[in-house]
């Protein structure tokens, strides 16, 4: 099986690096403006995702997906599998270390193979929202079906007048970030490109991370009811599954209304998915591209909040000392030698003596209190404020994204992979609060997006559209969404 497989896993590992190093770089400014650049990488996208899925399916089939139940393991007292083409089992305790490693190598492979696919989705559905063809003949041409002409002959040709020197815009209607594309993970490695994240930036994942996933319960929304019920003169046990009705889930009522007497023996309930983006890759990608766009700008919004406090001047010069002081250190303690140990203590007693004679030290060797404070603002702002910045970028591509599209294309969801339609409640009031924060929304105007809109009560306005599209359903064919998000947002909101 083995060696069967091995060729499987090496075509897939070697197609995902040779991804990786291609997609290494992607030049933003060239993808919105360049035609044949667009052309070019949108092209490359969806061959590698054939190529992907292909792969994936391949995998499937040969059991890439649950690669350690060939291994015949034992879980707790109970014999959870057999191996039954091995008769001496001491070869296989011989050889076990092999059989687990190359187990997780599969596995490995496996899930590096959909992460993939999942940065290329997100990537395809933003170019999707992003793109818009203008032809001197006055042919507009956007979304998917600029898309597919591209697919089907190899770059874009205008469908009216036959040329293909339209100009390439950016549809003003689309939603989209597009800097996310260079930012995705197309060879899969999520792992490795977490590790390379700064302790903030790891927790603004987390953050991400935290709002996308699965809860462990949601509402109930049925309940399986086992009882006895009277028939022909005999009790005899029936099995029904009740659906809630109106907010309420009265199982008792309902099967007495049907049966008469009853004897309720068992209730299991059950409850719905409470979730905002199902998929754990969809999710580990979107999180590691929207952490991705802080690394940028991190130090200049950790400038922008520090200069409002009073001692930013001082933090600052200490911290270019500190890192001159650090890297002579670095340089002074590589070996155990004494020599250089007291050179490293001579390096700290300079460092001390020039805070001393900037006033930033007292005689006593105690940073000034004014130093200390700002010390400690800074680390409070990494901790509260900056790993809240890509949940905001997030939290306003979501929020634009429910409120302009219909239903059918909410569960399409070409820039969200798996987003559910119309996500729970509390899930999304948890993942759009970080509008309301005014000194997260500024920051963001000012380093990232100047689009970007505080609003206080963000979930309301999106159920309040989703309640319109209930009412206008039957009309909704010819009534526009945007309109319809429009009129939410007016009722619900003190926006202009």
């Amino acid at each position: 099986m083995v060696s069967e497989v091995s060729p499987l896993v090496h075509r897939a590992t070697e197609f995902l690096d040779e991804i990786s190093s291609k997609l290494k770089v992607v030049d933003l400014s060239r993808l919105k403006k360049d035609k044949k650049y667009f052309e070019e990488f949108y092209l490359t996208l969806v061959e590698n995702l054939e190529e992907l899925k292909s792969l994936k399916d391949e995998m499937e089939q040969r059991g890439f997906d649950s690669p350690y139940f060939a291994l015949g393991m034992r879980f707790g007292g109970f014999e959870g599998y057999k191996r039954e083409d091995v008769e001496d089992q001491r070869d296989v305790a011989r050889h076990k270390m092999f059989f687990r490693s190359d187990a997780s190598f599969k596995k490995g492979t496996f899930e590096r193979t959909k992460s993939a696919i999942a940065s290329h989705n997100i990537a395809i559905g933003h170019l999707e929202e992003f793109i818009l063809f203008v032809c001197k003949c006055g042919k507009e041409t956007k979304g998917k079906e600029a898309l597919k002409i591209i697919e089907e002959k190899k770059e874009f040709i205008c469908p009216k007048c036959g040329s293909n020197k339209a100009e390439l815009k950016e549809n003003p209607h689309g939603i989209y970030r597009i800097e996310i594309v260079p930012n995705l993970v197309y060879g899969g490695e999520f792992t490795r490109e977490i590790s390379r994240f700064t302790s903030s930036e790891r927790m603004a994942y987390r953050e991400l991370i935290e709002i996308l996933r699965e809860k462990k319960r949601g509402r109930i929304k049925s309940a399986t009811v086992t009882f006895k019920v009277k028939e022909n003169g005999r009790w005899v046990t029936k099995k029904e599954q009740v659906e809630i009705k109106d907010s309420r889930l009265d199982y008792e009522g309902v099967l007495r209304s049907k049966y008469g007497r009853i004897i309720i023996e068992h209730i299991r309930y059950h409850h719905e998915r409470s979730i905002l983006v199902s998929g754990r890759y969809n999710r580990q990608a979107l999180a590691i591209a929207y952490t991705r766009l802080l690394k940028e700008i991190r130090e200049e919004i950790m400038d922008y909040f520090l200069k409002r406090k009073p001692g930013w001047e001082k933090l600052k010069l200490y911290e270019e000392l500190r890192r001159g002081v650090e890297s002579k250190l670095y340089n002074a303690y590589p070996y155990l030698d004494v020599r250089l140990i007291e050179e490293g203590e001579e390096i700290m007693n300079e460092f001390d003596e020039k805070l001393k004679e900037l006033g930033l030290m007292d005689e006593k060797g105690n940073l000034i209190p004014e130093l200390v404070e700002a010390i400690e603002y800074r680390r409070e702002l990494r901790k509260k404020t900056l790993i809240k910045i890509p949940k905001a970028l997030f939290a306003w591509d979501i929020f634009k994204f429910l409120l302009v599209k219909p239903y059918r294309e909410r569960r399409y969801a070409s820039i969200f992979p798996g987003l559910q339609p119309i996500p729970e409640k509390e899930q999304l009031e948890s993942a759009l609060e970080v509008l309301g924060e005014k000194e997260i929304i500024s920051a963001i105007n000012q380093f990232i997006d100047d689009e970007v809109i505080e609003i206080a009560n963000a979930h309301e306005i999106i159920f309040k559209k989703f309640e319109i599209e209930d009412i206008l359903q039957d009309y909704l064919k010819v009534t526009s969404s945007r309109a319809v998000g429009g009129i939410a947002l007016y009722i619900c909101s003190s926006l202009d």
